[in-house]
């Protein structure tokens, strides 16, 4: 039975990565070739930004003789992004997965359920633990030769790193899952841990990056530092050479790891089938409030928005990022008047580089591309209510629009004011992203309808993976490409204002030709879905 429920688990895992169907329809051979291209194209992207940073950081570290202090950073890179990796998986495929109370009644073994979730987890984090692990051998050897034991204490300390990383995840997400049975607004609490945990791991890494250029001097206090931290240092000197610290770490690792199961062995059918509603609210009377239909459509896109954090934190990453570079440029504007006035053949080209991050940032959100996937098996309510097609369609672009385009206004005024720009160029910098916001709009609901991924386990599949998400993802980075390029060959007239002018009208058409379609072969496209 366990091998079965391993094998069930993977399968699940494989379709979830693959974004393949819950249909009986074989997936085809182009479709899971061109996933798996996107896969292993952000893992080596992943890859590659960390071997540019190991790269600086060896240099440093070796030439002051601070192995141990290498391989210590590299294990808690690796264990940070394990860790937030996997512990929202583990919140949900451990305590709120949607067949436990079903497997609980079948005449299964708990504790093969349960293992068979953590073997799966434990795929993850290893899937998270092959983009440092890599590069991080590479730079590490080619810095210095690691003899026999150097390879063997290498392969020991980092194959059993992932279980203790599952370990610290499964804890969390235990309590995680006991503090969102106590709240009220679970998917907004999901959210807030999410990017909290985002944020923390992305500051660490930022961090550590821009320390590693300051050089030796530097790497002296970076030991110190995290010298104190005794883990750390024992895990740096068991791969650095001392054979006393590795047999102390894996007696720590397989240690932790067995104690973390025992726990969880013992919790899990009480945390698994615990009651995760709330006391019964008090019946008020009140008048019911009518709404006109495409208010009240707007509404139910914004409730299914705000009932995932899934939906939130992967359709929305591009709004934090857009209201962090916009204090970013509050808070450094000293700086950047500095480099402006130093190098004024930069200056130039600012409204337009401006502009261009702006739209980079508005193409990292993506609300309307999945907004039709999410209707599901119950997409049938939508198509039977007494309503136009079109306002459907219409409210799921308004949904984007409306979250989207307010905070790319606002961020617009505030780095033209930064920068002090004047009116003609302020006007560039506001229009262009705003719309470039509903060019994202209408490109994600059209690709949506045009590769509806409707047959999902679970909604964070809709919002990860499919065609229509791949394709918008793309086409977007495309025409980022191609404005970049634009502003390259002839950005240098009038400072880019006239390349902008004449991009952002033919992005405008292309808006007004999707839109069109949208109301016409969309609907059709939506009504046969």
């Amino acid at each position: 039975m366990l091998k079965t429920l391993v094998g069930v688990r993977l399968a699940a895992l494989r379709s979830w990565f693959t974004g393949a169907a819950r249909s009986k329809k074989t997936q085809s051979k182009a479709k899971l070739f061109a996933f798996t291209l996107l896969m292993l194209y952000a893992l080596a992207s992943l890859g590659f930004a960390f071997w540019h940073y190991l790269s600086v950081m060896s240099a440093s570290f070796f030439e002051a003789g601070l192995a141990w202090l290498y391989w210590a950073v590299v294990a808690l890179s690796d264990f940070s992004l394990m860790f937030i990796g996997t512990v929202f998986f583990a919140k949900a495929q451990l305590y709120e997965a949607k067949d436990n109370e079903l497997l609980l009644s079948m005449p299964v073994k708990p504790s093969a359920i349960l293992v068979s979730r953590l073997v799966m987890l434990l795929v993850i984090s290893a899937v998270f633990s092959l983009p440092v692990l890599i590069p991080a051998a590479y730079v590490g050897w080619s810095a210095a030769a690691p003899g026999v034991y150097g390879v063997a204490a290498f392969l020991l300390v980092f194959l059993l790193l992932p279980f203790f990383a599952l370990s610290a995840a499964a804890l969390f997400g235990w309590l995680l899952s006991l503090l969102s049975a106590r709240v009220k607004n679970k998917s907004l609490f999901g959210t807030i841990a999410c990017v909290a945990a985002m944020l923390a791991y992305s500051y660490f890494i930022a961090r550590l990056n821009s320390s590693m250029m300051e050089g030796v001097d530097y790497a002296q206090g970076i030991s110190g530092a995290l010298g104190g931290i005794v883990p750390l240092y024992w895990i740096g000197s068991a791969v650095a050479g001392s054979a006393g610290y590795l047999a102390l770490v894996c007696l720590i690792f397989t240690g932790t790891s067995a104690a973390a199961y025992c726990i969880l062995s013992v919790t899990f059918i009480r945390t698994a089938t615990a009651q995760r509603g709330f006391a019964r609210a008090k019946y008020v009377e009140r008048s019911a409030k009518t709404a006109s239909p495409d208010t009240a459509l707007l509404r139910r896109e914004l409730a299914c928005l705000c009932s995932s954090s899934a939906y939130m934190v992967n359709c929305g990453l591009g709004l934090l990022m857009t209201a962090v570079a916009a204090a970013a440029l509050v808070i450094k504007r000293a700086e950047v008047h500095e480099l402006l006035a130093s190098a004024p053949e930069l200056a130039v080209y600012a409204p337009s580089a401006l502009t261009l991050a702006l739209c980079l940032l508005a193409a990292m959100n993506f609300f309307s591309a999945p907004a039709v996937s999410l209707e599901g098996k119950s997409i049938w309510i939508a198509q039977s209510l007494p309503v136009d097609t079109k306002r459907i369609l219409r409210s799921k672009l308004k949904m984007h629009i409306y979250i989207c385009a307010p905070v790319t206004l606002l961020a617009s005024l505030i780095c033209s004011a930064v920068l002090g720009l004047g009116a003609v160029q302020t006007v560039l910098v506001v229009v262009q992203p705003l719309v470039f916001t509903v060019f994202m709009a209408l490109l994600g609901l059209t690709e949506n309808l045009r590769h509806p991924n409707l047959d999902w386990i679970n909604e964070t599949q809709a919002v990860k993976t499919g065609f229509g998400l791949l394709f918008t993802m793309l086409i977007s980075w495309a025409v980022i490409a191609l404005l970049v390029l634009l502003l390259i060959f002839t950005g240098s007239a009038g400072g880019g204002i006239l390349t902008g002018a004449v991009s952002t009208a033919v992005m405008v058409f292309v808006c007004l030709l999707m839109y069109r379609w949208l109301m016409n072969k969309g609907v059709k496209l939506y009504r046969a879905l």
